[in-house]
């Protein structure tokens, strides 16, 4: 069926761990159309659908049990915190607004920046040292830029399997 082939060129795309964010996801699955079967196809198009697609789950989903708990405890004892997201700033911000959220984060980061400017940036605003901060992720990239940017760091999630390294300081009770 057509789906099955649309579906293993993505899947070819996304097992290239350096293939980078949804732009350079569908603009190489629109050039691969376009050289395997001629199509043409709008990737800005794509990236539009399928950024409203994640919005409207993303909205939906249930926290990661613990997290929304902790924010408000964090909040209320007075510690600054900071959303560092890879998700366009735009989209991110229209869900954490939908999310009925804002009020838990001091600062919301997402991208074109990178996670590391990230931690620069809550550096500077806050004049911090790297080892007064404590970064929570639950993925490979967070880990590493944790270690990279010398930042304390808590892995959390399912297990640890997102991991290639597991984390030093590991919350069981989150997963």
């Amino acid at each position: 069926s057509h789906l099955s082939i649309y579906n293993r060129i993505m899947s070819d795309i996304l097992e290239d761990p350096k293939i980078g964010n949804r732009f350079e996801i569908f603009d190489c699955y629109v050039k691969r159309l376009n050289e395997k079967y001629k199509y043409i196809v709008d990737s800005a198009d794509l990236v539009n659908e399928y950024t409203l697609l994640c919005e409207k789950k993303i909205v939906k989903a249930t926290s990661i049990k613990g997290a929304d708990k902790a924010l408000m405890v964090l909040k209320k004892i007075d510690v600054k915190v900071v959303l560092s997201s890879a998700t366009p700033f735009e989209t991110l911000n229209k869900i954490i607004r939908k999310r009925k959220m804002s009020h838990l984060f001091d600062n919301i980061f997402g991208s074109p920046e990178s996670k590391e400017e990230h931690i620069n940036k809550v550096m500077n605003i806050y004049s911090l040292k790297s080892n007064e901060i404590l970064y929570i992720g639950d993925s490979e990239i967070d880990r590493k830029t944790a270690l990279i940017s010398e930042c304390f760091f808590l892995g959390v999630g399912e297990g640890g399997s997102r991991f290639q390294k597991k984390p030093q300081t590991w919350d069981n009770s989150i997963d």
